[in-house]
């Protein structure tokens, strides 16, 4: 059997991150493996699994930036580059709350520029459960790229 001829075993879920890893090396962002693990079989249930219900909107501003910065303090950004589930998931609530400031508030809690943000509410969105997946949509189509004021 020629080389190209050979079947090929689908890659499980858990490998997928640390060969995505591997190729884009220090160029990978922490959206895009978040993307990838939410984009995962079973993603869409994780995704839900960490975010619970959304919280009523609007919710206060203050509200958004408690829900941000305890999901920053639970992450590292050594956990992110290793594509770590628990990292990962604290990275998908402090993204959720960016999404959430900027839905309701039309605020910036983030030193991430507009664009990034952007970026990263557009990968990530789509493989969320609802009503998340609306929420992302809604914080990106509201997005100024020149407004990079953080509250």
């Amino acid at each position: 059997m020629a080389a190209d001829d050979a079947e090929t075993t689908p890659m499980s879920d858990e490998a997928v991150l640390p060969l995505l890893v591997a190729m884009l090396g220090d160029d990978v962002q922490p959206f895009e493996l978040l993307a990838a693990r939410a984009a995962q079989r079973a993603g869409r249930e994780w995704a839900g699994a960490i975010l619970g219900e959304a919280p009523a909107s609007p919710l206060p501003l203050d509200a958004w930036l408690a829900m941000k910065n305890q999901a920053k303090r639970s992450f590292s950004r050594h956990g992110l580059a290793q594509g770590d589930d628990e990292a990962l998931g604290a990275f998908l609530k402090y993204l959720a709350a960016i999404a959430g400031a900027r839905r309701d508030h039309g605020a910036s809690i983030t030193e991430m520029s507009a664009e990034e943000v952007g970026r990263a509410l557009g990968l990530v969105g789509p493989y969320l459960p609802e009503p998340w997946r609306a929420c992302f949509a809604r914080a990106r189509a509201v997005i100024d790229p020149l407004d990079d004021q953080v509250v």
